[in-house]
């Protein structure tokens, strides 16, 4: 399991590792610490070697574009789900950047940015995640 939140969060995403589970802890976006109930680390009633780990994206940026496109693929195939819960336009940043910081949407919340050097009517978006600066500053300039 990934999990991207921290906070209590990872805590309860941990409590519901069955037996070998590993749960990798990718991003700590709640600004918020962990702390374990006691016995949360015990390793009875089918929850012996339980893992956690953790993950820093930039580490690994020389096996970073076949990684990102291996997960890509699994997605365009529906063998991953992202757990995407708002997707709108660029005009919604406000709302996309908002919906999550009120706890208001149970997934990711994505913008899709039209790219202004394309001469097709029909241009590709650009997905940007909904990242933690945005949520403090959602009327921010960005660029994609």
């Amino acid at each position: 399991m990934v999990e991207l939140v921290g906070g209590a969060h990872l805590v309860t995403a941990h409590g519901v590792l069955a037996a070998n589970g590993v749960l990798v802890a990718a991003g700590h976006i709640s600004g918020d610490g962990e702390r374990f109930p006691y016995g949360a680390l015990f390793g009875n009633g089918h929850r012996h070697n339980r893992q956690i780990t953790t993950f820093y994206l930039l580490d690994d940026s020389v096996g970073l574009s076949a990684d990102l496109t291996w997960l890509s693929a699994l997605t365009a195939r529906g063998e991953l789900d992202p757990q995407v819960a708002l997707r709108t336009d660029w005009t919604q940043v406000a709302r996309a950047a908002a919906e999550p910081a009120g706890r208001r949407v149970p997934g990711k919340a994505v913008i899709d940015v039209r790219r202004a050097d394309r001469t097709t009517s029909a241009a590709d978006p650009v997905t940007v995640p909904v990242t933690r600066k945005a949520l403090r500053d959602p009327g921010q300039e960005w660029a994609a």
